[in-house]
């Protein structure tokens, strides 16, 4: 199950810029329209101030995200005239929805995977984990990660640029931290997409008072990854399925605008575990998905991004 909030100003996008044009244009060729704008003519002033002024009344009435509001909105919508109209509609979704930015194309040429043991775990010979990629893939290219890197070249026509990293201690201490600090190295790549893959180390939620700290938490490092609305966010469901950690994960996604995947299902097939692939001694180690799962992982964050290349929702 894939639910996103991803796209939905793209019309605006484009009748903001086709509005724009056209206001520029309707009494003047755009040369002369930008010459009176810096000079100060005082037709050009008055229209661009107009709307300005018109743009702050229309993001104060909807301030919230998703959220219009007719009462304050259509009255004085209904008062201008036919080009500034549309212009301040298109304006007005557009700065009511959450990130910023105009609608560009997804690209996913660098991809930052955010996880754990399942993303990445180096060599653990204590325990019999030799690999130095996500647990428990019997070689690296079986990983999830490296399915989605090998699916998304297929999809773009270019192999991106990869960086996969475990944050294991912040789902296990999350309450307080500074995200700049533990996601330095994650920021200086620059994604332009990034799969969250985390929950399964996060402390039971036994209080409301916990979930609370978990959202919170959530909510500081979704939004810091998505650096200002530039990256698309792709999180998934925890592979063990816990539904407290799960809704606060899904919430905590809808609300930065992000793509939520649900892998709640996984579980009940023993082929997705290592340990039904081959003869894994330790039994925190077999419990961690094997080369079928991590396939059934990878199809399902590679379905989420298939709509990305043709709606291109990034903002």
């Amino acid at each position: 199950m894939v639910s996103s909030r991803l796209g939905h100003v793209s019309l605006s996008a484009v009748l903001a810029g086709f509005a724009a044009v056209d206001i520029c244009t309707a009494e003047q060729p755009i040369r002369k329209c930008g010459a009176e704008s810096h000079s100060g003519g005082k037709n050009s002033s008055r229209r661009f101030g107009s709307l300005s002024a018109g743009f702050e009344r229309l993001r104060e009435a909807n301030r919230f995200p998703n959220h219009f509001n007719a009462v304050k909105t259509l009255p004085y919508l209904l008062s201008l005239p036919m080009k500034p109209l549309l212009f301040l509609v298109s304006l007005g979704l557009w700065a009511s929805t959450p990130g910023t930015g105009w609608t560009q194309e997804w690209k996913g040429e660098r991809i930052l995977f955010v996880g754990n043991s399942i993303t990445l775990h180096e060599p653990a010979p204590k325990i019999g984990w030799n690999g130095n990629w996500g647990m428990a893939a019997s070689v690296a290219k079986k990983d999830y990660v490296h399915l989605v890197v090998t699916g998304v070249e297929k999809l773009v026509g270019i192999r991106p640029e990869f960086l996969p990293v475990n944050i294991a201690d912040f789902e296990r201490a999350h309450t307080g931290v500074d995200v700049n600090k533990r996601m330095k190295e994650a920021f200086a790549f620059h994604p332009d997409t990034v799969v969250m893959a985390i929950g399964e180390n996060v402390p039971v939620l036994g209080t409301e008072a916990a979930k609370a700290r978990f959202k919170t938490a959530l909510l500081q490092l979704f939004t810091a990854l998505r650096q200002n609305g530039r990256a698309v966010l792709i999180v998934r469901s925890c592979f063990w399925p816990n539904t407290t950690k799960d809704r606060l994960l899904q919430e905590a996604c809808a609300e930065v605008g992000g793509t939520f995947v649900d892998i709640s299902g996984l579980v009940k097939a023993e082929r997705n575990f290592a340990r039904s692939e081959r003869k894994i001694p330790h039994a925190g180690v077999g419990h961690h998905p094997g080369d079928a799962g991590m396939k059934v992982i990878a199809d399902a964050v590679l379905a989420s991004m298939k709509p990305l290349r043709t709606e291109s929702p990034v903002r």
